[in-house]
């Protein structure tokens, strides 16, 4: 899937503040490529299946960080246009942080 930088920059202008709740956690890491290790500035972290948006992108160093991700097993997807997309589950424990680089 491609998205352009202007769409990209009004989905995310959209993306409504998430606020950490009680029953939320929060997931950083670093985005790196799988064939170079180099960081991957400017792909889109999402977490998938919530009811609103839950979007960020990764800065230039490829960190990225989703605040008041809602407990529980959820599918984290990354995307960028020259690479692959992907997707992980994972387990947000509420009230904690994940690192998933």
């Amino acid at each position: 899937m491609m998205i352009g930088p202007v769409a990209l920059i009004g989905l995310l202008a959209l993306a409504p503040v998430q606020v950490p709740g009680p029953g939320t956690g929060t997931v950083r890491g670093v985005v790196v490529s799988d064939r170079t290790g180099e960081p991957l500035p400017s792909t889109v972290i999402e977490i998938q299946g919530l009811s609103e948006p839950l979007v960020t992108l990764a800065d230039s160093v490829g960190g990225y960080l989703l605040r008041g991700v809602p407990a529980g097993r959820r599918t984290l997807r990354a995307t960028r246009f020259d690479h692959a997309t992907f997707e992980v589950e994972v387990f947000i424990p509420a009230g904690r942080e994940v690192e998933l680089d």
